[in-house]
């Protein structure tokens, strides 16, 4: 059984993390511009929500299901998102500096003006991924 950590909407800027949740459903929550610094979400279900402005940064999402997330202009640089679902995912203007996104699924994502310096992408699917 996962944990429900979330439920209605959370302000811009407001401090959640961090939060160890593995296995947290969190599908279709608005969560622009929260602060999850180093929050734990390993095989968590973020599917259609909106982290758009998050702040990421070394946060663990190994695993995560984050299709068709809105994560534009969001911070992920050194997250771990080794083996996450990101297909059709909004990565538009998305720090992912240093980020580790090995064997990460990113079809169809688009990654226009990411910065993916660092950023490790071995075995990853950019099968039509805009970048």
């Amino acid at each position: 059984m996962h944990d429900l950590v979330y439920e209605g909407e959370v302000g811009l800027g407001r401090i959640i993390g961090p939060i160890r949740r593995p296995g947290a459903i969190l599908m279709g929550a608005n969560l622009r511009g929260a602060n999850l610094v180093g929050a734990d979400f390993t095989d968590a279900d973020v599917s259609g929500a909106v982290l758009r402005d998050g702040k990421l940064t070394s946060t663990t999402l190994t695993c995560a299901n984050l299709a068709r997330t809105d994560l534009r202009a969001a911070t992920l640089s050194r997250a771990t998102l080794q083996g996450a679902n990101l297909t059709d995912a909004n990565l538009t203007g998305t720090n992912l500096t240093g980020a580790n996104l090995t064997g990460t699924n990113l079809t169809g994502a688009n990654l226009t003006l990411a910065t993916l310096t660092l950023a490790n992408l071995t075995l990853a699917n950019l099968t039509l991924a805009t970048l």
